[in-house]
């Protein structure tokens, strides 16, 4: 996909459980995961799009830090 020149994105990202078609969250999920897999293996990504509800990351580990660290674009960081 990369080799195509179209940006790439991460969606429908999220940790998850599935259970005869139930969804619900899984222990905490540790964002430090998703940010060196991004540094590390998808380094095409130009976007990402993280589930909410139950999912939330802020119901989960280091959201914060992946939020923060530099190679992150946040909306306040973008003048429309």
């Amino acid at each position: 996909l990369a080799a195509t020149g179209k940006p790439v994105a991460l969606t429908e990202y999220g940790p998850i459980s599935w259970d005869k078609h139930v969804v619900y969250a899984s222990d905490p999920f540790d964002f430090n995961i998703l940010l060196q897999d991004i540094k590390n293996d998808l380094t095409k990504t130009v976007w990402f799009l993280e589930w909410s509800l139950a999912w939330d990351m802020t119901d989960h580990l280091n959201a914060k830090d992946l939020l923060e660290d530099p190679i992150m674009i946040n909306r306040r960081d973008i003048s429309f």
